[in-house]
């Protein structure tokens, strides 16, 4: 009877039941978070671990044999099972595999890209606390329970407030998840949203505060959203946006000067966070601060010798962050129209130590910690590096810690509208 009932369905429906029965989580499976974590040593037999994961719907590698085998060699591996219907801890719902001591990767079951459910990440936030690097992992787990959140509230209609509004458009960070691409639910809500409803209650301002045409510009303007123009810069808005949210362009402050090549270089290295990350730099990085001409770049526009400009009080400078995009391109530019595009705006070249000062100043900068994964360059004239090559400084933060990086630039190369850089604000003329 059932053969025949399955004959008649379309081949569509017919797939969707072949998936269900070949171990779908269903919808009520996933409510349920009550279960156990398990621990698979390192070095054992791994067919526990494989058989566990057989017919169960998620799409960790790690369920093909020879992949557990080679994990389990590397380090421990622990899942937590959640109840099935007949009580058992039996559902794989969360996935730790260790590298040595340290967490390799965390992983889920809501997507097709290994993301963690909303409702997994405290039980999973909680167990990646005991691991060394646990800490490393809590933005995840707080913006998973984060967008968890305001997806329930999208669903009954509720209004959002300001912090979660910032949140949801990601004006002061990325959204960061446990899978291998973003969580499929920020677009969904997004998606969902009145921006132009939205972006008073992000910006703390009425609607007639906002500019979303340079004509509409006036000494109440609170923010603006539209193409970027000459002159723009130094008529103080507090917000500037070339689109709403996803084009924000930045300015800050930071201080420079006073330090030589071999200071920036060891106050890098020693530096840590506040919950023991490294700050390193990569050896062509360090090839071009141990470069002649980057400090030359320092003090070849004053009157005084290295030694004096090493001792000479430090700088205040402007700065702003944008993406190429930003800047009206419509096709890759080389870095010679990049830079003659940001002149036209009143930017200019960094001086060559901001690289370095950034890298050891950026949460005080931008107010915040860098992204996971984000890769900001500077806008600087190139130094050559170890293997001759005109680099400039960009940047980065990856699981294994924050760098200060090099990146290819000759006067040819080319660059994607969203890659992103800081530019120096040039001083006003004095009258």
């Amino acid at each position: 009877e059932k053969a025949k009932k399955f004959s008649k369905l379309s081949f569509a429906k017919q797939y969707a039941e072949g998936i269900s029965q070949a171990g779908e989580i269903t919808p009520e499976m996933r409510k349920i978070t009550d279960g156990k974590w398990v621990k698979y040593q390192k070095g054992t037999d791994p067919t526990a671990l494989w058989a566990s994961l057989q017919n169960k719907g998620t799409a960790w590698c790690t369920k093909g044999f020879a992949t557990a085998e080679t994990q389990m060699q590397g380090g421990d591996f622990y899942v937590y099972y959640t109840l099935d219907k007949h009580g058992k801890s039996t559902i794989p719902r969360i996935a730790i595999r260790m590298q040595g001591e340290n967490i390799g990767e965390v992983r889920g079951v809501a997507d097709g890209d290994q993301n963690l459910e909303g409702n997994m990440a405290e039980i999973a936030q909680t167990k990646l606390n005991e691991f060394p690097n646990g800490a490393a992992y809590e933005k995840k787990s707080q913006d998973m329970k984060g967008i968890t959140k305001l997806a329930k509230k999208q669903e009954k209609d509720e209004a959002f407030t300001k912090d979660e509004l910032v949140f949801l458009y990601e004006i002061n960070s990325q959204i960061e998840g446990f899978g291998y691409q973003r969580d499929p639910r920020i677009k969904e809500i997004r998606d969902q949203r009145k921006q132009k409803e939205d972006a008073p209650i992000v910006f703390e301002c009425n609607p007639a505060e906002i500019a979303w045409k340079k004509e509409e510009i006036n000494e109440k303007t609170k923010a603006y959203v539209g193409p970027l123009f000459e002159g723009i810069f130094q008529k103080n808005i507090e917000n500037i946006y070339t689109r709403f949210p996803e084009g924000r362009v930045e300015e800050a402050e930071m201080e420079i000067g006073g330090k030589s090549a071999e200071d920036l270089a060891r106050d890098i290295k020693q530096k840590k966070d506040d919950q023991g990350r490294n700050y390193q730099i990569y050896s062509n990085a360090e090839s071009m601060l141990k470069n002649p001409d980057f400090e030359k770049q320092l003090y070849e526009n004053t009157d005084v010798s290295r030694e004096q400009w090493i001792l000479k009080n430090s700088e205040q400078i402007k700065l702003v962050r944008l993406k190429v995009g930003d800047l009206g391109f419509t096709k890759n530019p080389t870095t010679d129209e990049l830079y003659a595009k940001t002149g036209e705006l009143g930017l200019e070249l960094c001086p060559a130590e901001v690289g370095p000062n950034l890298r050891l100043k950026y949460a005080e900068v931008f107010k915040r910690e860098q992204s996971m994964n984000e890769y900001l360059y500077i806008a600087m004239k190139q130094i050559t590096d170890s293997d001759g090559s005109p680099n400039i400084f960009f940047v980065k933060r990856h699981d294994d810690g924050f760098w200060l990086s090099y990146y290819w630039a000759d006067p040819t190369d080319e660059w994607s509208l969203d890659d992103e850089f800081v530019f120096r604000l040039r001083k006003p003329l004095k009258p």
